[in-house]
């Protein structure tokens, strides 16, 4: 337990498995864009903690979809892309509070200055369902990443 208030946190520790599903094709169109999609998941259960807060059993899941341009606007290095938030469902939760649903996407372009490469995208969500406290019903994203070389 490492949150700071009882809002955040959860006051258990968890155990739980995940996956991963990855596909990509590359050149899929005449134009030479290239499709990657698939999913990755993990359910979490509580392990220990206090016995004053709730069980946990909670399925997070996000699909994957990525766009990538060979040319946009003139350009390389643009694409388009789903959503990264997770979407989740409690198992334990009752009526409209169990799923937490975002959709959305973002559009993104790697390039350079000078010998440093950089990920720049934005993005947002509308959360389809939401669970309350944990999001809002509009989300957006401004992200940039050093990307550092091998």
């Amino acid at each position: 337990p490492t949150a700071t208030s009882d809002r955040t946190g959860t006051d258990k520790y968890s155990l739980g498995g995940g996956g991963l599903l990855m596909f990509s094709k590359n050149n899929l169109f005449s134009n030479g864009d290239t499709l990657q999609f698939g999913a990755w998941g993990y359910n979490l259960w509580s392990a220990a903690g206090r016995d004053s807060r709730s069980n946990i059993s909670t399925f997070y899941a996000a699909p994957i979809m990525n766009y990538h341009f060979s040319q946009f606007l003139g350009q390389k290095g643009w694409y388009l892309r789903w959503s990264d938030s997770l979407q989740s469902y409690d198992w334990k939760a009752g009526g409209s509070d169990t799923a937490s649903i975002p959709v959305g996407g973002a559009l993104g372009k790697v390039f350079a200055i000078g010998k440093q490469n950089f990920n720049v995208f934005l993005g947002g969500n509308y959360n389809a369902a939401y669970r309350s406290g944990i999001s809002e019903r509009w989300n957006i994203k401004l992200n940039v990443t050093i990307l550092l070389p091998k």
